[in-house]
Formats: structure tokens, sequence, C-alpha cells
């Protein structure tokens, strides 16, 4: 909802030259999409924002394709704090940059070579906006992909828990 009225705001600040739009993919609570939908019908540019809804994990592969800035609006609430969003490591792996509230766990992942981080305001979520608009010459899609490797199940799983389970074996 705040991610929409920006998108709207920012889009009335350019006097409607804003090229680009906003597709939202994943699914909530009934009342929280139906509040989406509501933001997205209420907006100056409802024609320019785009709600999918719940997306099989084979089909996200042709949304990240033709992506080019990731979102991760997640509430700055405690129990959201040191849980990371699977989303930011999609988005990141896809070669993208990434707008994303300043929790704990996304200020560990982003960084001024891949993202933003803001509060979860529609006056911040327009600053990084901006800010990733601005600075878009910079990103470079391979870099973010390659720097993230490490976050990938084969990483993890080959370089962290094969090693794991490999020393627990040795001990017995």
């Amino acid at each position: 909802e705040k991610a929409v009225e920006c998108f709207s705001r920012l889009n009335y600040e350019t006097q409607g030259c804003l090229s680009m739009s906003y597709v939202i993919v994943g699914s909530g609570r009934p009342e929280d999409e139906q509040r989406l939908r509501d933001a997205i019908q209420r907006s100056s540019c409802s024609h320019q924002i785009r709600y999918v809804g719940w997306v099989e994990y084979k089909d996200l592969e042709k949304y990240l394709a033709k992506a080019n800035i990731g979102v991760a609006f997640i509430p700055l609430e405690d129990h959201f704090q040191v849980q990371p969003a699977t989303k930011v490591f999609e988005y990141l792996l896809a070669g993208m940059p990434v707008i994303a509230t300043n929790t704990y766990e996304n200020a560990r992942t982003i960084n001024d070579s891949n993202g933003v981080l803001i509060s979860d305001t529609p006056t911040d979520f327009c600053r990084g906006l901006q800010v990733l608009m601005d600075a878009r010459h910079r990103f470079d899609s391979v870099a973010i992909s390659r720097d993230c490797m490490k976050y990938t199940w084969s990483h993890i799983v080959n370089r962290q828990l094969y090693p794991f389970l490999m020393s627990l074996m040795e001990k017995r």
C-alpha cells in the first residue's frame, strides 16, 4: 500500500512522465490484498501498476527477467528484524539493485553497490526509488549477481552445511 502511494506520488511529481511500471508479485492475507488492490485503483497511475498475486516458484524467473529493480518493503517491526527475506536474495541473484527497508538483516546484505536502504514510509520509498533512478548507470548487474553467489543454496550446502556435517561424522 505504502509503495503504491509512493509510486503514484512520484508519477504525479514527474507530471505523468514516469516511464516505468510497478509489478507486484506475492500474496498475503485477503484483507491486505484487497487494500493493495484498492490503493492501486485510487492511484493516479493505476495503468502502470499491476498486482499479480501468488506466483509459483517455477514461474518467478519470467517476472525477475523483466524487472530492473527489486522492492523488499518489509515493515520495520521487531519480528521482521532478524528474518532475511528470500526475495532480497532472488532480486540480487537476478542482478537487480534492491530498494529494501532497513531491517537488521537487510542492512547486512544491501550496500551502495547493490541497492538502497529505506524506512517503511511512502516518503522514504520515494527517496529510495529516486536514488536508484539517479544512480542507475552505476549498478552492474553481473557484479551484483556474482557478489551474491554466496547466498545460493548450492554454495550454502557445499561450503557450509556439508563441511559441518562431515565434521560431525569425524567426531564419532
